[in-house]
């Protein structure tokens, strides 16, 4: 938690995890919601270090986000991380389909809720209804319901199993 509070992006977070992990010793276990692969970055940091990875695949959060926000998606959705919408909005590293249900994930604090709505923006109307799920698949499940440019200002506790959900 400490590193989501000062990191100033996550790469920074994963950066840092990654470190911590590699000097933790030969053989560690790192349990992470989901499924383990998805907006999961350390794990490539991780690799790159020469760390042998091993995933034991579960739950997709995206998935969970999609129920909790009461949107099913029989015909499949978009799940992006946060970090990859191109901080700013000015140099989108993906751009998402607005034809198509997404989610976002990783939307950790309120600079990242900006930062995805100023990107988000550039392909949704600032009117766009959007769902704010926090702890999806868990018993303290939170949902919201703004707009998008209402995104950044929601009074909600921020974490890393926090997700935007765009119809």
């Amino acid at each position: 938690d400490d590193l989501y509070e000062r990191a100033e992006s996550l790469q920074d977070v994963n950066r840092g995890m990654a470190e911590r992990l590699l000097a933790a010793g030969d053989e560690v276990v790192l349990a992470v919601p989901g499924d383990g692969t998805l907006g999961e970055a350390v794990l490539d940091q991780l690799a790159q270090a020469g760390a042998r990875v091993e995933v034991v695949p579960g739950v997709p959060l995206g998935a969970a986000a999609l129920g909790a926000a009461g949107m099913p998606a029989a015909d499949g959705a978009q799940l992006v991380e946060a970090a990859s919408l191109g901080g700013n909005g000015l140099d989108l590293l993906i751009e998402l389909n607005p034809r198509w249900p997404a989610v976002v994930s990783g939307v950790f604090s309120p600079r990242i809720a900006s930062d995805v709505k100023l990107a988000l923006q550039r392909v949704y109307p600032a009117e766009h209804p959007i769902h704010l799920v926090r702890h999806a698949g868990l018993p303290d499940v939170q949902v919201e319901h703004p707009t998008l440019a209402e995104l950044d200002r929601v009074r909600l506790d921020f974490d890393h199993l926090t997700h935007a959900v765009l119809p």
